[in-house]
């Protein structure tokens, strides 16, 4: 089935929601019970019958307090999720046919955030990494070393022994910095991203 037309209106989304969050059958957080009464349509809560504790299917989501259809939200990770090399948020406004470019923004930024595995591991080893200005053309400025309003953006890389391996890489935003590429062998512990790097760096 195509993926619009499963999931076509709110209902179809929240009833996604409701067995995804409950698989096993309706469990209340506060109290375990396992009898709610009617969706309140207007602020689309749940009721539990034991405790009268209220909850969301969107609690604890990227989609908890939004003003957006849930249907957009489910095309937008559809988008993000099945879009290669990636999507930017002027494309993913395109595609949603949304109005403001800050929503489309915003909606990127939160699946992206989601997106990221927690139980990722540390990078390990010998470690590559190296910067980068991100941002468009800015007049009066020369030469590729002038941040201006660009934002400095670092990334390391395993080095692998044999190059077609798939490699895993960590990136992050960064104060400015003086030294480009540099090859990291941690001592200690392994290099963690978006914190200092323990072990030797040397220019590359």
């Amino acid at each position: 089935m195509d993926f619009q037309e499963r999931f076509a209106t709110e209902e179809a989304c929240r009833e996604y929601l409701f067995a995804s969050r409950w698989p096993d059958g309706f469990r209340c957080r506060r109290c375990g019970g396992s009898e709610i009464g009617a969706m309140h349509r207007r602020r689309l809560l749940w009721q539990c019958k034991g405790c009268g504790a209220q909850t969301s299917v969107t609690a604890g989501t990227v989609m908890h307090g939004t003003r957006q259809p849930l249907r957009l939200w489910f095309w937008a990770a559809y988008l993000v999720a099945t879009h290669h090399p990636g999507i930017s948020a002027v494309q993913l406004q395109r595609q949603l046919g949304i109005r403001r470019h800050e929503t489309a923004w915003m909606m990127l930024h939160k699946l992206r955030q989601a997106m990221v595995a927690p139980e990722r591991e540390p990078l390990k080893r010998e470690i590559e990494a190296d910067e980068f200005f991100l941002g468009g053309y800015e007049e009066g400025l020369r030469g590729g070393r002038q941040r201006g309003d660009k934002a400095l953006v670092a990334v390391a890389v395993e080095v692998r022994a044999v190059a077609r391996d798939a490699c895993a890489c960590r990136s992050c935003a960064m104060p400015p910095a003086t030294r480009s590429a540099r090859s990291f062998r941690p001592r200690r512990r392994p290099a963690r991203s978006c914190t200092p790097m323990a072990g030797r760096a040397t220019t590359a």
